[in-house]
């Protein structure tokens, strides 16, 4: 039984009175060309581009959206991830929520639903890949309010949201405006229209990986990272990292180890990110990056970093991957990338105007976790009937 611990008015419901779902299915026949019904996948959700269509005449047994629904991805690292359903297929590492009670809100139970990811994401089934723990979704205990309430609450959590959206435009542009002064100072870092002296990666610094051989996980250890631990900001998360023993450090850093001053670029399966190597942590690099450890005093490691992380400089390199199944950019491929070499004085104007930027940004920073915390302790609160609305 459910324990009365709402307000006067509101009431527990489990998520399967009042929900019903179904899973996708991928249909027989695609296009890439524009058709009647987009096919919902997660990236499409998240940037609202479609890339693949089917036509209504071939739909058969797949399950169709509208915007009446809510999607949950029930398959691979973000089971559990909610979105608004929109008019389509629904892809088949996805589920179609359809609410089934009349009282309910679709936003307040997509908003509900949001604030529950991490419970969703933690407790996932499946060894190789993860799935949506159906038990555990259907058992979820939602809190409901009347319906005039729930429109409130809504009406709160939307305005905050938007906020949040103003906050992450800001943090766009402020990324946009290095990469501008980049161009505005150098040209285009590939096609090389102001015609700066050229050199090959591979002669500025030493690029090195460490042995190919998978270590094996362990509970407490050092951190092991891949490119599932970048996060925004050009930063790296080291909080939930893989974890790796002793000797299987001390035997992958004899070919080379992070140092301080080091960029580490992604070279398989993931192309060009780059991130910087931070101070006075311990830490090796999954095969899957490299280092790239400058050896030459003719070009400073920060105006290095920001021509790696210049777009079209990362789309050059990626033409440069071997042809396989999963992208490929060997060492030897990109030792043979080329560097343009400005005057050293250039170089330095340019990271001094990027570090000031940079500081702005970690101000940014700051505020958008502010508003992050806001955001989580007024779902709290709202979803608890702890705040009059």
């Amino acid at each position: 039984m459910l324990k009365k611990e709402l307000p006067e008015g509101w009431e527990w419901k489990y998520l399967c009175d009042v929900i019903s779902y179904r899973k996708g299915k991928k249909p027989k026949k695609m296009y890439d060309e524009f058709q009647d019904l987009a096919y919902l996948t997660t990236h499409t959700l998240r940037s609202g581009k479609s890339t693949q269509y089917i036509s209504d005449m071939e739909v058969d047994d797949c399950v169709i959206s509208d915007c009446n629904n809510l999607l949950i991805i029930w398959d691979g690292s973000n089971s559990g991830e909610i979105f608004l359903g929109r008019k389509g297929v629904v892809a088949s590492t996805m589920a179609k929520i359809e609410i089934i009670h009349e009282n309910v809100s679709r936003k307040y139970l997509y908003y509900l639903l949001k604030s529950r990811f991490d419970i969703f994401n933690g407790k996932t089934t499946g060894s190789s890949i993860p799935h949506l723990n159906k038990n555990l979704f259907e058992k979820q205990r939602i809190p409901f309010p009347c319906i005039e309430t729930q429109h409130k609450i809504v009406a709160i959590l939307e305005k905050v949201e938007a906020t949040q959206r103003l906050r992450a435009e800001a943090d766009a542009l402020t990324q946009e405006l290095v990469q501008s002064v980049f161009l505005e100072m150098f040209g285009d870092p590939v096609t090389n229209p102001m015609g700066w002296d050229v050199k090959k990666l591979g002669d500025l610094a030493i690029i090195k990986d460490v042995d190919h051989k998978m270590p094996k996980e362990i509970n407490n250890g050092i951190m092991y990272i891949s490119t599932k631990d970048f996060c925004n900001h050009d930063k790296i998360n080291f909080e939930n990292t893989k974890k790796i023993s002793e000797d299987d450090y001390i035997r992958l850093s004899r070919k080379i180890k992070p140092e301080y001053g080091d960029i580490i670029y992604s070279r398989y399966g993931t192309i060009g990110e780059v991130r910087l190597v931070p101070k006075d942590i311990k830490f090796q690099i999954s095969y899957s990056l490299c280092i790239i450890r400058l050896q030459n005093e003719d070009i400073n490691y920060l105006y290095l970093y920001y021509i790696l992380k210049n777009s079209k400089f990362r789309k050059y390199a990626i033409n440069k991957k071997r042809s396989s199944s999963i992208p490929d950019l060997g060492l030897g491929e990109i030792k043979q990338l080329k560097i343009i070499m400005p005057p050293l004085d250039l170089q330095q104007q340019f990271v001094n105007y990027a570090k000031i930027i940079e500081a702005s940004q970690q101000k940014q920073i700051e505020s958008s976790n502010n508003i992050k915390n806001q955001f989580e302790a007024l779902n709290s609160l709202l979803f608890k009937g702890k705040l009059i609305v």
